[in-house]
């Protein structure tokens, strides 16, 4: 229930970046990669739990999109400068 909104948006989003004949091939990696991240995202979860408890699941989650956010902006700043 939660990703029912955001597969289909971001999915858009991954089409828009590619030339019209790419557009299966980008859909279908995107496909990939986020059946992907899901598949991944719960053992780390548990594995997180075990370790630690319930509560640290969320700070790692949130340390993990600062990361990302840090590394889209890195990103951005490069893009910018080619």
């Amino acid at each position: 229930m939660g990703t029912s909104l955001i597969f289909p948006a971001l999915g858009i989003l991954a089409i828009k970046k590619v030339a019209p004949q790419m557009r299966g091939t980008a859909l279908g990696a995107y496909s990939a990669f986020f059946d992907l991240s899901l598949g991944i995202a719960g053992p780390i979860a548990g594995l997180i739990t075990g370790w630690y408890n319930y509560q640290s699941v969320y700070l790692f989650g949130g340390i993990s999109c600062m990361l990302a956010v840090l590394v889209l902006l890195f990103l951005r700043k490069s893009y910018r400068n080619t």
